[in-house]
């Protein structure tokens, strides 16, 4: 669910997946991962949350809401 979550919105703010790698500070295959839901953003979380324009913690939550399922 979080990977369907940060593609949404990175594509809703017209961002490619190599601009969001350069605002959160990853390589672009990371956001693939990410959007695949191959692994979970833990220690970019802050700065997805601020390029996402996604209020804080709230993919925190989406994520420890999916580790539970």
């Amino acid at each position: 669910m979080f990977g369907k979550v940060i593609r949404k919105r990175r594509v809703a703010l017209k961002l490619t997946q190599n601009d969001l790698a350069v605002l959160v500070g990853v390589n672009r295959t990371t956001v693939v991962a990410w959007e695949h839901e191959k692994f979970q953003p833990t220690k970019k979380i802050a700065a997805l949350e601020d390029a996402l324009n996604i209020g804080r913690r709230e993919l925190y939550f989406i994520i420890q809401e999916n580790r539970l399922r």
